[in-house]
């Protein structure tokens, strides 16, 4: 089962404490505080007629930095991330105008607005020229900017802003989860993914679904079917609808990842969990050689703790690792609730049981992506590349 950190500018001290005691404000970390000068750390995805000579001339950076930065690479691919330090003031980072380009081929290439170029740029019409210096902003007025503090992970920047970890790989260009310390990060703004009425709760150690009922003013029943509940277990950060102030279930549209034709859905385990919560059963499909057989949830906060279902699928289980138990993991689709989603899991029996009839003496570890291990909260890298596999990406 399974912080080099800067001191806020003394003014910016004084002004939150003026805050707190005049206006009652909250402080805002100075993670969150925005770059006015300095440098920070942005990703480029490589284009077509791109270089590092090239890509450093756009960015005003130097090409051997650029090279070092990046592991001085001999040979650029489409769509290979870099990372760049770039010199910014006021939230924006300068690139140099090119021949042949416009307004509309720069936010292409960058991932900006045309209107968020050139305001930033300070522009009255959308001329342009070569050698022009425009300000490309850091984020879009919609999005929140982040300076990666030491210690901080996606997985713990996803739960502080309420945004799914593969939203903040896609907007930012990532190619692994993988971030930088002074990195700056564009952070999606968080869609109310519940319905007028319905609460977005995260269980906590301790809930019970009495309890969340009676805080909430609905019924146990109404919590269970707006989620799908098969069992009362709960496990803590599993997300959960609430019809507060209603005594009947809500229609819910959870996220469901994306897909690749042919592949399960890329999913991170917040979001997972609610299609696999605990006491559900499911169908898991070996990728490799297409063998299936059923298998129940049996709980887990950092992955899905399961069990075959009964002695027939553990027997199916053995013969897909080989006929033997195994630590090392393989891919999986997991059909449930209609949906197929992409796993990994080993097959080696330990610790709890809670199906005695099946031959199979404890349960074993399934992963979703972003998935952890129980005992040091850290991602396992088979498991991730096999979820990444199943989901067509490896």
């Amino acid at each position: 089962m399974n912080q080099f950190q800067r001191s806020p500018a003394r003014g910016v001290v004084l002004i939150a404490v003026l805050s707190f005691l005049l206006l009652g404000a909250v402080w805002v970390s100075p993670a969150a505080a925005g770059f006015t000068s300095g440098q920070a750390t942005i990703t480029y995805r490589v284009r077509t007629d791109d270089t590092l000579w090239t890509i450093s001339q756009r960015l005003a950076v130097s090409p051997s930095r650029l090279a070092e930065e990046n592991g001085h690479p001999s040979v650029l691919q489409v769509g290979q991330r870099l990372y760049v330090t770039a010199s910014v003031s006021d939230n924006t980072f300068p690139y140099r105008v090119q021949p042949g380009d416009s307004l509309y081929l720069i936010s292409r290439r960058l991932g900006r607005s045309v209107d968020s170029i050139a305001k930033a740029s300070h522009l009255t019409s959308h001329e342009i020229h070569p050698g022009q210096m425009l300000r490309i902003p850091l984020a879009e007025s919609d999005e929140t900017l982040h300076r990666v503090q030491r210690g901080e992970s996606l997985f713990g920047l996803s739960r502080q802003y309420q945004v799914p970890a593969e939203a903040v790989v896609k907007l930012n260009w990532l190619s692994t989860d993988e971030i930088r310390i002074g990195q700056a990060l564009r952070i999606p703004r968080a869609e109310n993914q519940a319905p007028p009425g319905v609460t977005l709760y995260r269980v906590r150690p301790g809930d019970t679904l009495n309890h969340l009922s009676a805080q909430y003013a609905t019924t146990v029943w109404a919590i269970k079917e707006t989620n799908g509940l098969v069992s009362s277990r709960l496990m803590p950060g599993q997300p959960l609808y609430i019809p507060a102030g209603s005594s009947l279930p809500a229609e819910v549209s959870p996220p469901q990842g994306e897909q690749v034709d042919g592949y399960g859905r890329l999913l991170e385990w917040e979001w997972a969990r609610w299609y696999y919560p605990p006491g559900t059963q499911a169908t898991v499909t070996d990728f490799y050689t297409g063998r299936s057989f059923e298998v129940v949830r049996l709980g887990g906060s950092n992955h899905a703790d399961s069990e075959p279902a009964t002695a027939r699928d553990t027997e199916v289980m053995r013969a897909v690792f080989g006929g033997r138990w195994s630590w090392h993991p393989r891919p999986i689709f997991l059909t449930v609730r209609g949906q197929k989603f992409a796993a990994s899991m080993n097959s080696m029996p330990h610790d709890v049981q809670t199906i005695y009839h099946n031959n199979f003496a404890g349960h074993f570890c399934l992963y979703f992506y972003q998935s952890r291990t129980h005992r040091t909260n850290s991602l396992h890298a088979d498991h991730q590349f096999n979820v990444l596999r199943a989901a067509g990406h490896r």
